[in-house]
């Protein structure tokens, strides 16, 4: 008899379903944060403190990064609030 595979489990021990490749979320170091939106790091770190700018996810106790998704997100709703503000003014 065959068994499933257990579901995977994070480091406090709790299990969680494992996600399939295809959705697994990108995450994006500092860099190319600094890169991707032209902003300076105390920029982003101040934005995100203000909840102007997506949260990052701790990695390690050293290591941060930003979901991808939810930077691209970020992004696009400033070029169409830039949409808006131009046809206000």
């Amino acid at each position: 008899m065959i068994q499933a595979p257990p579901p995977s489990s994070n480091l406090s021990g709790q299990s969680r379903p494992a996600l399939p490749t295809s959705a697994t979320p990108r995450l994006l170091r500092l860099p190319e944060v600094i890169k991707r939106t032209g902003l300076s790091r105390s920029a982003i770190y101040a934005a995100e403190a203000t909840g102007r700018f997506p949260t990052r996810v701790c990695l390690t106790a050293r290591a941060v990064a930003w979901v991808e998704t939810e930077l691209d997100q970020w992004v696009m709703e400033r070029i169409a609030s830039r949409s808006i503000e131009a046809k206000a003014a």
